[in-house]
């Protein structure tokens, strides 16, 4: 019985971690670990933040992100140093998703 309950624990934790390694981090409304990924932005050097970005140049990131004084829409983001509404640190590895900085039509691809 024993044997059968720890094969069983350990199917169910192989599919979760399988799943959650597939599905998109940032779902189809903007949101990503529950926060809408709009609004005022701290950028941290070091230390934790919310989320880790890369900033990629192609047209494969995960987010479109417009910098702008009046953030309404996911993807369009304000440089803050104090009060954000999430912080985000730049990194060059293992990123939880990849931003392209545009002029025009932010958000999701």
């Amino acid at each position: 019985m024993k044997r059968f309950l720890f094969s069983l624990l350990a199917v169910v934790l192989a599919n979760v971690i399988f799943l959650s390694a597939d599905a998109p981090i940032i779902t189809p409304d903007g949101l990503c670990r529950g926060i809408r990924l709009c609004g005022r932005v701290r950028i941290v050097a070091d230390g934790h933040a919310d989320f880790r970005v890369r900033i990629v140049d192609d047209n494969h990131a995960d987010l479109r992100v417009r910098w702008t004084d009046a953030p309404r829409r996911v993807g369009e983001w304000r440089k803050v140093e104090s009060h954000p509404d999430f912080t985000v640190r730049l990194v060059d590895s293992h990123p939880d998703f990849t931003i392209r900085v545009v002029d025009d039509h932010p958000g999701l691809p």
